[in-house]
């Protein structure tokens, strides 16, 4: 039989209104109260043993030392990071408006829906900073500004993760143009890996409404409300198998122009050029690899050192977006640079049998395909 609890609703005398205040300290109203009960209910303590009334105990230096708040530098960083990524990617869809060469894609039409979630989830940290606290100590924040915290972080991993595999979308799309033409297997191969990405955002999205059961809507105020404890997977685990599961899907796309490289016979300064654009790539490779290794070992005071999850989490998502339309841009350079710099010989198709046309028949339809008129992407 479980045990009666005395602390199974907020006394009659707290506030509604009152200012909220700092956590770990008493409650100041029924809000506070809220958030500290499931604050304990995450750190396993049992409703019937913790009086949410006290604050929620945890532990507040003695000796404070003065410190400068992360938040501006994440603001101005995310700040730039959007900027960058809208110019870039503008830019790219103006060259395929203007450019009769380029023609739109359905890579192109990806891109855009990726773009606005990468954008969104920059605000969603902007937000996080301006109204949960972000950067500074949580004990010198409030519980409602822990509450916003916890809704910025939880919001904001369902519009990371979409928004990475809506630009994953995008470049896979991008290969397939790439290289479909050569062979059936390269087609065949695009497009199961389009299938499981589509799999994998479902995935995504399933996990993070239905992580806890009732849905707490991303609340640790609503969660507190629950008369009991919401049923809630082992969100560690989660997160690994979301990071894993993003970490190979990245580096297998790295592989595809990396093999593209090797296939394909041109000059140096075109292979270093176009070797340049995939490390962007790889850089996103190097974030999605270290961000839950960061999250893993963080620490307790979660809005302060917020900003080493936010920083691998923007080398991540800000280089996958760009890396995305970088290969387009190659068509802004000169032509009459571009043509002195390269020539595209062949391409060694892997095969070419698969299509039944020999290897010259593969390169022609690679070359007039995938380049253009003018040896453009």
């Amino acid at each position: 039989m479980s045990k009666p609890n005395p602390y199974a609703n907020p006394p009659a005398n707290l506030s509604a209104t009152a200012p909220s205040a700092l956590f770990g300290k008493p409650a100041n109203n029924v809000n506070d109260w809220y958030v500290a009960r499931e604050f304990a209910r995450i750190v396993g303590i049992p409703d019937h043993a913790f009086n949410p009334s006290k604050g929620f105990p945890y532990h507040v230096p003695s000796v404070q030392p003065s410190y400068q708040s992360k938040g501006p530098r994440i603001v101005a960083s995310a700040c730039v990071a959007i900027l960058l990524i809208l110019f870039i990617t503008v830019s790219r869809l103006s060259l395929r408006y203007f450019r009769k060469d380029l023609k739109f894609g359905y890579d192109d039409l990806f891109i855009v829906p990726a773009v606005i979630g990468v954008v969104s989830w920059f605000c969603i940290v902007i937000w996080m900073v301006i109204k949960g606290g972000a950067g500074q100590h949580i004990y010198d924040i409030t519980y409602m500004q822990v509450e916003y915290f916890f809704r910025g972080a939880s919001s904001g991993q369902l519009v990371f993760f979409l928004s990475t595999g809506l630009v994953k979308i995008s470049i896979s799309l991008f290969n397939r143009r790439l290289t479909g033409l050569t062979s059936k297997r390269w087609m065949i191969a695009h497009n199961v890996f389009l299938v499981i990405l589509v799999a994998y955002m479902i995935y995504v999205l399933f996990v993070n409404l239905f992580v806890c059961i009732p849905f707490d809507h991303f609340s640790i105020i609503e969660a507190g409300k629950f008369a009991r404890p919401a049923k809630c997977s082992k969100t560690s685990q989660l997160n690994i198998a979301l990071s894993s599961i993003h970490v190979i899907l990245d580096y297998a796309l790295l592989s595809v122009p990396i093999i593209i490289l090797y296939q394909i016979q041109m000059s140096t300064t075109k292979k270093v050029r176009l070797g340049l654009f995939f490390c962007i790539g790889a850089l996103s490779c190097i974030g999605a690899t270290i961000r839950p290794i960061v999250i893993q070992h963080g620490s307790p005071d979660i809005t302060y050192y917020f900003q080493d999850q936010y920083s691998w989490g923007t080398v991540d998502i800000f280089f996958a977006a760009i890396a995305a339309s970088l290969p387009v841009l190659n068509a802004a350079i000169p032509k009459g640079w571009r043509r002195r710099t390269h020539t595209v010989k062949r391409l060694r198709s892997i095969n070419a049998a698969d299509n039944g046309t020999d290897e010259s028949t593969s390169s022609n339809e690679m070359t007039s395909w995938q380049f253009g008129r003018d040896g453009t992407v």
